[in-house]
């Protein structure tokens, strides 16, 4: 069990972190990601002050999520998904990383006493992963 286990953790580890083609398309991810998450924390620090850190951070998330929509295309080369289909999931897959997200942004608050200005960084380290693997099976060309 454990053998065959190792076995396919090996395999899933080659096959989309070691190839060459999955280390550009991380390459680039990374590279919208930046961009992306320097436009969302600045509009999550502009509204902050008017609107409040949790109001702000739904915000933010949702431009992030209309922003990496747009950015991935050029991220996985693959022409505009613009079927509602693909669209609805994309969204609901989006909503649930946006609930994830939030929960986890409340308990560095409220639990850990996490600075409101860092938090937003440490959720996305964790949100990021998640969000890369999705969108290699997302975008994926058929």
């Amino acid at each position: 069990m454990i053998k065959s286990y190792k076995k396919f953790y090996n395999n899933f580890i080659n096959k989309y972190f070691f190839n060459s083609v999955i280390k550009i398309k991380m390459i680039k991810f990374l590279y919208i990601g930046c961009v992306n998450t320097t436009i969302s924390y600045g509009v999550y620090l502009l509204i902050g002050k008017f609107l409040g850190y949790k109001i702000s951070y739904i915000f933010s998330f949702l431009l992030n999520t209309f922003l990496n929509y747009i950015f991935y295309k050029y991220v996985f080369n693959v022409n505009y998904i613009s079927s509602s289909k693909n669209i609805f999931i994309y969204f609901v897959y989006y909503l649930f990383s946006a609930l994830l997200s939030f929960i986890l942004f409340l308990i560095l608050i409220d639990f850990f006493k996490v600075n409101v200005y860092l938090s937003p960084f440490l959720v996305l380290i964790v949100i990021l992963n998640f969000n890369f693997i999705f969108n290699i099976f997302f975008f994926k060309k058929d």
